[in-house]
């Protein structure tokens, strides 16, 4: 192992299998299993994660509807009272490094400044199409 990139050696599956496998999953064990797969998701946590993280992926994509500087600043203010409802800045930011590593966001020159991807858009929409039983 010496000599490897660790991030390479326990990388997620590249995007396109998962977006294809997002897409065609049709219940939401196929989803977790997916996320189990390709980004060491563990149903053990709290029963909000998934939420949470669907609530900021519909965020997001808010963002990517948004036309002109009001409607980005709305998003914007969205984007920083879910990520600092913990009130650590440090939890916001290894959240978003995570969530922009797994491939779901990625992030401009602020920690707010955050952008939904293809990836996370797949993931999303499945969310949205294969709720919690």
């Amino acid at each position: 192992m010496k000599g490897q990139n660790p991030i390479a050696i326990n990388s997620v599956s590249p995007q396109s299998e998962t977006i294809a496998a997002l897409e065609s999953a049709t219940t939401h064990a196929e989803i977790l299993r997916v996320l189990q797969t390709t980004s060491n998701y563990c149903d053990c946590g709290s029963d909000d994660t998934l939420p949470l993280l669907m609530e900021m992926l519909e965020i997001l994509d808010e963002r990517k509807h948004s036309d002109g500087i009001t409607e980005y600043r709305i998003v914007t203010d969205k984007i920083e009272a879910l990520l600092m409802q913990s009130g650590r800045t440090g939890y916001t930011c290894w959240f978003v490094y995570a969530m922009e590593h797994l491939g779901w966001f990625s992030h401009g020159f602020n920690l707010f400044d955050i952008w939904i991807t293809t990836h996370g858009k797949a993931l999303l929409y499945a969310l949205k199409r294969c709720p919690k039983e």
